[in-house]
């Protein structure tokens, strides 16, 4: 009997093989998460403190720079060349004192005798009378010492400072000038909107609290992590203590929390690292044991990795080989594939567009095609679109897209197929521009045909009818049939004379030239009514402030409407026609309804002219709207925007 396989078990180093790296690499991930947090506090220390210094620096030049604004003002007031020392100067000097120097909020003049003299500005809301008793000993302390600045003074959120200078004149003592500063207005002149927005910070004279900013929101443990610093400076009399802290958000940005990402990412490479050894050894240990059974299975994967090659050599021969550029795009919008066409039809070598966002090849204006076709799904079929792609070098090319959705690997893809239709749209361009130009010279021409119609065969008529008037007034003097035959000759010639100006009208209404649209509408209306007898009605709503229709658009209009008139007159059998134009200043609409026999637009023969209001329309980036059903009546609707008109 064949003996049965034996079954070994796993050598302890295959077994602690796991769990010994994950512990390692986890210890590994705690130092490092432990160096960063450190490191990033240290960095957080050092920016606090220069913080610190460059804050009470500024502190520091801006008062000296207030206070010395306010020893300027004593001095000139005192030593006035003019001695004017009158209420109404006062008034000025202290007015461009507090207006002027940012922090200043009142200017006030004492006697000797320590009382209020004047203050300015007039009525302004002063601290001093906080300061109480200690009035006194800070003007004694003045007129002994000098400038000083007072002990902060006021309500909590308002504390004022003052500068108290002593003035002289000629030697002798004339008083104080003290000059009250907000210390918040101040701190924001010197900090230029209060400093780095991470810290709080609050400055102290003697344990009295100058001012705070964000005091509230500093770190409550920024101390245990000697993040709160502290400075003093020397202001004049006065030593300012700065304290500054990082706020609560700063130093949680800079702790454990914000650096979660290491040991998460570590303890999963530990767990991700271990599990693949221990599969590894697994497989090793299942290969070892199936290793005669592989065999065959290795030569048929072998045969069907071959295969597939060959499919995969094929495939890339097609892709590769097509013309037109091919696209393969997954649900993220990247190009998971591009062909040679493609990167050429974009201006990228191959390979480069492998990875880019389909929608940076796509033009702004063009993306919600896109977008509606993927929010469409599965059911939209194949997508086709004409679309403006970018290229490398920033022009643009445009692109017929035909696209469609298929399953690859059980991933949703969307193969896209590009033909640069390019030169076809500027062929198409050059032949509208060729209609235009046609058009343009067709009306010219009619223009042209009018105006040698009206000046050579109507003075013909013009002269004949004179001549004629010469024989009328021999009429009495000529027989009966002669006199019928003459009266006949006049009329013939009024008559020839009103067709050719109906006809040089029909060519080329001067109205439309010399008025505008709206009269020579109304002159095509009234002749239309008179020659056919069907009843019209005719709206004008058109505001004439508005600046005159562009000639291409009043000719369009005109035309339109003297063909959908002329299809009425032929073919419908109305027996009333409503004519409504009207203009806003984004558009212009003209809209002609007969309640005739009307027709079935699938019908539509050629002979109606309807194509020719139709590329009218079109050369001037309007639109013509044809309703009409049978015994309906028909309805023709013109629009051109004004805006890109």
């Amino acid at each position: 009997m064949p003996s049965e396989p034996t079954t070994s078990k796993k050598p302890w180093s295959a077994r602690l093989a796991p769990p010994a790296i994950f512990l390692v690499l986890a210890v590994v991930t705690v130092v490092v998460w432990y160096q960063q947090v450190d490191h990033q506090r240290a960095l957080l220390q050092r920016h606090t403190e220069d913080f610190c210094a460059q804050s009470l620096r500024r502190l520091q030049v801006g008062t000296e720079f207030a206070v010395s604004a306010a020893t300027v003002f004593a001095r000139r007031w005192s030593s006035h060349e003019n001695s004017d020392f009158s209420y109404t100067r006062f008034l000025d000097f202290g007015d461009v004192l507090v207006n002027e120097t940012p922090g200043f909020r009142s200017v006030r003049l004492i006697a000797p005798d320590k009382k209020d003299i004047w203050v300015a500005p007039t009525g302004a809301d002063s601290a001093w009378s906080d300061a109480g008793p200690r009035v006194t000993a800070i003007l004694d302390d003045a007129a002994y010492t000098g400038t000083l600045l007072s002990e902060p003074v006021g309500r909590p959120g308002q504390r004022s400072v003052f500068a108290v200078v002593p003035m002289h004149r000629e030697g002798a003592f004339v008083g104080w000038l003290v000059a009250e500063m907000d210390a918040a207005v101040l701190i924001d002149a010197g900090f230029h909107g209060r400093g780095d927005p991470e810290f709080a910070f609050w400055a102290t004279d003697r344990g009295s609290e100058l001012f705070a900013f964000r005091k509230a929101e500093a770190a409550s443990d920024a101390a245990e992590h000697d993040l709160l610093v502290s400075s003093s400076v020397r202001v004049r009399n006065r030593t300012w203590t700065l304290t500054a802290a990082p706020l609560t958000k700063t130093v949680a940005e800079a702790g454990w929390l914000s650096s979660i990402p290491i040991p998460i990412l570590g303890f999963l490479a530990s767990f991700g690292l271990s599990t693949l050894v221990h599969q590894l050894m697994r497989r090793a240990e299942q290969y070892r044991r199936a290793r005669d059974k592989a065999v065959a299975e290795v030569a048929e994967r072998e045969k069907a990795e071959a295969a597939l090659r060959e499919s995969e050599a094929r495939y890339r021969n097609v892709f590769q080989s097509a013309t037109d550029g091919l696209l393969v795009v997954d649900d993220d919008d990247r190009i998971v594939e591009a062909n040679a066409a493609a990167c050429q039809m974009h201006g990228w070598e191959p390979g480069e567009l492998d990875g880019k966002s389909l929608l940076d090849l796509i033009a702004p204006s063009y993306r919600h095609l896109f977008a509606t076709f993927k929010q469409r799904g599965n059911a939209a079929g194949v997508f086709r679109a004409d679309s403006r792609h970018v290229r490398r070098d920033g022009s643009m090319a445009d692109v017929e897209v035909r696209a469609t959705r298929f399953v690859h690997a059980n991933a949703h893809r969307t193969l896209m197929i590009l033909t640069d239709v390019t030169e076809r749209n500027r062929s198409l361009q050059r032949l509208e521009h060729l209609s235009r130009e046609v058009l343009m010279a067709q009306e010219d021409e009619r223009a042209r045909v009018s105006r040698d119609l009206h000046d050579e065969l109507g003075q013909l008529l013009t002269a004949s009818r004179i001549e004629l008037g010469y024989f009328e007034k021999r009429a009495p003097g000529m027989s009966g049939e002669a006199s019928d035959a003459l009266k006949n000759a006049v009329d013939l010639v009024e008559k020839s004379a009103d067709e050719l100006r109906r006809i040089c009208r029909g060519l080329r209404p001067p109205l439309l030239d010399d008025l505008g649209l709206e009269p020579a509408v109304r002159l095509l209306v009234n002749e239309f009514e008179e020659r056919t007898g069907v009843e019209t009605d005719l709206q004008v709503a058109i505001d004439e402030a508005q600046p005159p229709l562009p000639k291409e658009v009043s000719l369009c209009g005109y035309r339109i409407l003297q063909e959908s008139l002329n299809n009425v007159s032929r073919h419908s059998a109305a027996r009333a026609v409503d004519i409504s134009l009207s203009r806003t200043p984004r558009e212009l609409m003209l809209s002609v309804y007969d309640n005739g026999r009307g027709f079935d637009p699938a019908e539509l023969g050629q002979g109606c002219g309807i194509a020719g209001m139709r590329e009218r329309a079109g050369l001037v980036n309007g639109s013509v709207e044809i309703r009409s059903a049978r015994s309906q009546g028909t309805r023709v609707v013109f629009r051109v925007p004004l805006d890109n008109a």
